[in-house]
């Protein structure tokens, strides 16, 4: 017997999900009123956000995503990422979501940089930055932390048209 599966919404969850159950056999049909939120903004892919994080700390304090996962699963038991590591197999949940990452980029022939063991920081269409854990092709080279002395004048990202610097 085939599961048919009905997903609304066309994000990088949705797609995540379908190629997850894709994977296990399932047949999947995504519904779609327009492009989903990934495609409206930065194209970064987050995984968790810092639940510590205030205005004030710098660029260098920025935690990784896996760090983050570990406090969301202390701090907030009702969670999906909480609730998903409480209901199911996985044991080691920041290795879990890098895996689906790597499956889902791979599937939809996407090139990825980042990961859930190191901080990224990209800049965005809008010219300013953010922490993310993966950023795919225009925004890679911009990793704010790998830079040295960061000294930096934007004129443009080739492949991000709508860019401002």
């Amino acid at each position: 017997m085939t599961t048919e599966v009905t997903i609304i919404g066309s994000g990088i969850a949705a797609v995540a999900a379908a190629t997850e159950l894709l994977g296990r056999g399932a047949r999947v049909t995504i519904v779609r009123g327009r492009p989903g939120a990934t495609a409206l903004t930065s194209g970064a892919w987050d995984i968790a956000g810092d639940l510590l994080r205030h205005p004030g700390q710098t660029l260098e304090e920025i935690r990784p995503a896996s760090e983050n996962l570990n406090e969301i699963l202390r701090r907030r038991p009702y969670h999906p990422y909480s609730l998903m590591a409480e209901n199911s197999a996985v044991e080691d949940l920041p290795q879990f979501l890098a895996a689906a990452v790597e499956r889902v980029a791979q599937s939809l022939a996407i090139r990825l940089k980042g990961g859930v063991h190191s901080p990224f920081v990209c800049t965005t269409p809008l010219g300013t930055h953010r922490p993310t854990s993966y950023v795919g092709r225009g925004p890679e080279a911009g990793n704010l932390l790998a830079l040295k002395d960061p000294r930096l004048l934007v004129v443009g990202i080739r492949g991000l048209a709508q860019f401002s610097a």
